[in-house]
């Protein structure tokens, strides 16, 4: 149990590390939502397969604030949002890490596309707003969903005795 729980923690400590990299490496929007946006997603994948659902649910809950905070979500009603999307991410890799892990990233990217138009439609944003916010939201979640599960993947697999 210990164990687990500073396992849990430390591997928290370094998502939240690695979606601050933008902070310092300065890279063009897109760009960064692509890197950053991968290493989170794995680091999601990690955090489950190593460390077991709560941690990684933690991290889900934790991450969007953070990412609010970094000027990464431009309103704070995207936060509940994120936080389904990387909810069902991590329960969907928890569930079929030998199978079907890439449903994991559709069905986020779905959950996050959906939502998030849903809440910009009520909330009546400038139009220009709404498309750079449902871009976001949408396929590169898919991408990024992606590469985070092949890495993290490659990861696990070195990590058999951590």
């Amino acid at each position: 149990m210990d164990k687990t729980l500073v396992r849990g923690a430390m591997l928290i400590a370094l998502t939240v590390v690695l979606q601050s990299l933008r902070l310092f490496i300065p890279l063009p929007p897109m760009a960064s939502m692509f890197f950053i946006g991968t290493l989170v997603n794995m680091m999601l994948a990690v955090t489950v397969r190593l460390a077991g659902l709560k941690p990684a649910l933690l991290a889900v809950v934790l991450l969007p604030f953070f990412a609010y905070l970094q000027g990464q979500l431009p309103i704070p009603l995207l936060i509940p949002v994120v936080i389904g999307g990387n909810a069902v991410f991590v329960l969907i890799c928890h569930w079929a890490w030998h199978r079907g892990l890439m449903l994991a990233p559709l069905a986020k990217t779905i959950c996050m596309f959906t939502s998030s138009l849903v809440l910009l439609k009520v909330l009546a944003l400038p139009e220009k707003m709404v498309f750079a916010i449902g871009f976001m939201m949408g396929w590169p979640q898919m991408v990024t969903g992606i590469c985070g599960i092949l890495l993290a993947r490659l990861i696990t697999k070195r990590t058999t005795n951590f």
